[in-house]
């Protein structure tokens, strides 16, 4: 009945919002429209310069809608997208550079790891590369944006910017003592010692094995980014080393050092790139990622797109766009859509710290049917695939990880509080009805007893176990060499690779390469990328440009989740995560 009332409520409120919209956005709608129709056949000059403003990062998933840009409406293609597009300007005659504008902020190592790559790539093409910067960070924060500056042929940052190439550090916050102080119980059962997702509640301080980790993760980060820093400056790695315990520096100390090649304002940038390719125009390279190649050969195979993006639930996705969560149901739909359709090869793009063990082997499953039907699956892991994120990968024809990806982490865990202390002290009672047996396992008030305790480790054991063995025959390892990678340990991709989690290392350009080699095509031969699920209908489309479904909706959805929460987790049995 709870679930009942949501559904509808959210559905009420949606279409009041739809009505409203169209209220007061008619004329915007139809100016929509119009552009939609303009839009569907860009075309560009015949000598451009791509402009890109990184300003906060690029996002993972597309966000608002593109034909609507013209309205003056944001709308920022996907991190996806713009490799692909940033891999076509390489062959396109037109294309005599990229200038990008970034400030050194909002991105993860994995995504400034495929855009430098890509940076990179263009500039060993010939193409004129040049980035402009405010400042790289302030204070802090720069390390990252540093590196994918690097990547250009020239950097230039304004005269009271700086270059915050600080290191790296991890802040753990422990509520042990808290929850202590506030009579809560939490109670873990975990496999295995790695696996250390709940600390944060049932520790003071990481345990061992989590704290040896955190060591090695950002030893293995650092790494990484000072040598990519090193490589695209034609620096030695003690040099970078040096610069970064200076941190953070004035722009005109990192031009000192080799960091940066010009200390100026962007009217200087603008100079520059004449001087190099002529009066030739710019054209904003997310209109690019809409622009075919000249003479673009028809396509000689069709791959089907899949987007797994966020925390893994059972269940179908109540988003309509899908951006929040990945949902068990709607994901293995979407790949089920693909292989009826008879593409000739799967993508799927991970990036999820894990979630439902059941929501993630449902996708697993449909993994596996696809390749039974004979099509290859190709997973490229972004930022993180981790737990539930590497189970919906781990049975795919070829796995592909950044150097910088988080994945892993094999393991089981569950957990949760009991308030009966709490509520004590604030004067709260609670009358519990209970009907069968284990009633006090979904209770928030009631500890887990001791018989409950060994349900939950027997219950965590079988999930434990079969992890893998699912790891062990989607990898072709033995158990026993899985079980040595897995107690919950987490790898980067340069790791995951040595020790065969995945196959090879690359981004998603090359992940592409890789499913167009799956299905026979030649090297560099033209593929279409199918999305599914298909986009949504175009008024939702519209209503999130405006801000009015993903956010506004999403909001009151959990505000009505939070509060009939104790409802929701008392109906339905135990929540075993994969994390």
């Amino acid at each position: 009945m709870v679930r009942f009332l949501l559904r509808w409520t959210v559905r009420l409120l949606a279409a009041i919002g739809f009505v409203a919209v169209l209220m007061v956005a008619g004329g915007l709608g139809a100016a929509y429209w119009f552009s939609g129709l303009v839009r569907s056949d860009a075309t560009m000059p015949d000598q451009v310069v791509l402009v890109a403003d990184w300003r906060g990062g690029v996002p993972e998933k597309p966000s608002g809608f593109r034909s609507i840009a013209a309205l003056g409406i944001g709308a920022r293609p996907s991190l996806p997208e713009v490799l692909v597009a940033l891999d076509r300007a390489k062959r396109d005659p037109r294309v005599a550079g990229v200038v990008a504008r970034v400030d050194g902020t909002g991105f993860s190592a994995t995504a400034a790891e495929e855009l430098h790559t890509a940076i990179a790539a263009l500039r060993d093409a010939g193409k004129l590369t040049a980035v402009y910067a405010d400042s790289l960070g302030e204070l802090d924060g720069g390390l990252v944006g540093t590196y994918l500056a690097a990547a250009f042929e020239h950097v230039q940052v304004q005269p009271v910017g700086s270059v915050a190439i600080v290191g790296l550090q991890s802040e753990q916050v422990f509520v042990r003592r808290l929850l202590d102080d506030y009579d809560v119980d939490f109670q873990v059962v975990q496999r295995e010692a790695f696996k250390s997702a709940l600390e944060s509640v049932s520790r003071t301080a990481p345990s061992p094995e989590s704290a040896a980790t955190t060591r090695r993760l950002l030893e293995g980060l650092f790494d990484e980014l000072v040598t990519g820093i090193a490589r695209g400056r034609g620096l030695a790695v003690s040099e970078v080393e040096a610069a970064v315990a200076a941190g953070p520096l004035s722009a005109e100390a990192a031009r000192e050092r080799g960091l940066i090649d010009e200390v100026a304002h962007a009217a200087r940038l603008r100079e520059l790139v004449e001087d190099r390719v002529g009066e030739v125009g710019n054209f904003d390279l997310d209109r690019y990622v809409d622009v075919p190649l000249a003479d673009t050969p028809a396509a000689e195979a069709t791959i089907g797109f899949v987007h797994a993006v966020g925390p893994i639930f059972r269940g179908k996705s109540d988003d309509p766009f899908g951006d929040r969560q990945i949902a068990g149901d709607s994901v293995a739909a979407a790949i089920d859509a693909a292989r009826r359709d008879d593409v000739d090869a799967v993508l799927l793009r991970v990036n999820s710290p894990g979630g439902s063990a059941v929501a993630s082997e449902t996708i697993a499953a449909a993994v596996r049917q696809a390749r039974s039907a004979g099509i290859p699956v190709v997973v490229s892991m972004a930022d993180v695939a981790a737990s539930g994120g590497y189970w919906i990968s781990m049975d795919a024809s070829r796995i592909m990880a950044s150097a910088m990806t988080l994945t892993g982490s094999i393991g089981v865990i569950a957990g949760k509080p009991a308030l009966a202390g709490l509520l004590e002290r604030l004067g709260v009672d609670v009358t519990i009805v209970r009907q069968g047996g284990s009633g006090t396992l979904t209770s928030l008030v009631e500890p887990w007893t001791a018989a409950d305790l060994a349900r939950v480790d027997a219950f965590v054991d079988v999930a434990y176990g079969q992890f893998l063995e699912r790891v062990a025959a989607g990898r072709d390892l033995p158990v026993d060499t899985v079980r040595g990678l897995a107690g919950g340990r987490v790898w980067l991709g340069r790791e995951a690779h040595a020790n065969g989690l995945v196959d090879d290392l690359g981004g998603f350009v090359d992940a592409v390469a890789a499913a167009t080699e799956a299905v026979g095509a030649p090297t560099g031969a033209t593929v279409e990328l199918v999305h599914y699920p298909d986009a949504p209908a175009p008024y939702l489309r519209f209503l999130r440009e405006l801000g009015l479904v993903s956010h506004g909706l999403a909001e009151v959805r959990g505000l009505l989740r939070a509060a009939m929460a104790g409802t929701a987790l008392r109906a339905e049995a135990p929540a075993w995560y994969v994390r």
